[in-house]
C-alpha cells in the first residue's frame, strides 16, 4: 500500500468537514 493513499483520504475527509461546516454556517 501507499503512504500517499492514506493522505489522500485524509485530505478528502478533510475537505468534505469543511465543506459541511461552511454550509451549516452558511445556512444559519
Amino acid at each position: 500500500m501507499r503512504r500517499g493513499s492514506l493522505d489522500n483520504v485524509f485530505i478528502q475527509v478533510a475537505i468534505i468537514a469543511f465543506i459541511i461546516i461552511l454550509l451549516t454556517v452558511w445556512i444559519r
